[in-house]
């Protein structure tokens, strides 16, 4: 059981002096003389205070007031400050503070933000938070729009240099699998030419931050891309072209393969077969 913190008052109560009584094993005396940390003590205080033992505590309380500590009824209530904070009163801001002001700040840096949403990756935050750091971050930025101008070139700095891992993730997080209309294209292709196209539309293969659907994999740089009526009709400027464009940058020639003409297989098959083998 983890003793009480209370010693302190205890101790001046009971001997009529500051301090500790020498040898006592409290966690707050245990992390004056350094024999544990305060991580150590909060976690030990944590695994203390299990379900069993709040619930005895709350029995225990009930119906009870909390004793008025405010006032002449301070522990602390006339007593002069200790010495070690009077030393404190005045002094100037340590240097190392002052070398993380502003632009200097290691949390400003690129990589440092990555690690920093790299370990809070997975923690579930409450409605409540989010809401309340919505707020704050739109407050700020109404009071400083220099810093949205920041916030949008940091923004464009990390998708230039990790689009493809983004994307990835992104797809990888969704779980993405391929949809009825995909699997149909992938079995012609697999039944047209074996071994030589993969769907990869899963964030497996990554291109210029884009993810194409089917790609070779026996050292010829083609790609095939799937067009959903439902979706890519919405947009009309989304033909096809600006797809083909944007991969030929890197190489790739591209095929663009409409979902209306999985109904027609043999006029399919022959327009594979052609791209395919030209070169």
């Amino acid at each position: 059981m983890l003793p009480s913190f209370t010693c302190y008052f205890k101790m001046e109560k009971k001997f009529g002096r500051k301090g500790h009584r020498p040898g006592c094993n409290c966690g707050a005396c245990r992390v004056a003389r350094r024999e544990i940390s305060h991580a150590e003590l909060s976690e030990r205080a944590k695994k203390a205070w299990t379900a069993e033992r709040r619930k005895k505590q709350g029995e225990r309380l009930r119906g009870k007031k909390r004793p008025e500590i405010s006032g002449e009824n301070h522990p602390f209530y006339g007593k002069k400050r200790p010495e070690h904070a009077s030393k404190l009163r005045g002094r100037k801001r340590p240097e190392h503070s002052i070398r993380m002001k502003g632009e200097r700040n290691p949390a400003k840096r690129l990589e440092v933000r990555m690690k920093i949403s790299k370990a809070l990756a997975g923690v579930k935050k409450s409605k409540e938070h989010c809401r309340k750091n919505s707020e704050a971050k739109k407050k700020y930025y109404r009071e400083h729009p220099e810093a949205v101008k920041n916030f949008l070139k940091l923004r464009n700095e990390v998708w230039n240099t990790q689009k493809n891992v983004i994307v990835e993730k992104i797809l990888k997080a969704a779980s993405k699998r391929p949809n009825k209309a995909e699997q149909r294209l992938n079995s012609i292709l697999q039944s047209l030419l074996s071994g030589e196209y993969k769907y990869v539309g899963d964030g497996e293969f990554i291109l210029g931050g884009k993810c194409p659907d089917f790609i070779n994999i026996n050292g010829k740089k083609k790609i095939i891309e799937l067009f959903g009526e439902f979706w890519h009709e919405k947009d009309k400027r989304d033909n096809g072209q600006n797809r083909v464009d944007f991969f030929k940058e890197y190489g790739y020639d591209t095929l663009i393969i409409w979902e209306g003409e999985l109904q027609n297989e043999p006029a399919l098959k022959n327009k594979i077969i052609e791209f395919h083998n030209g070169d």
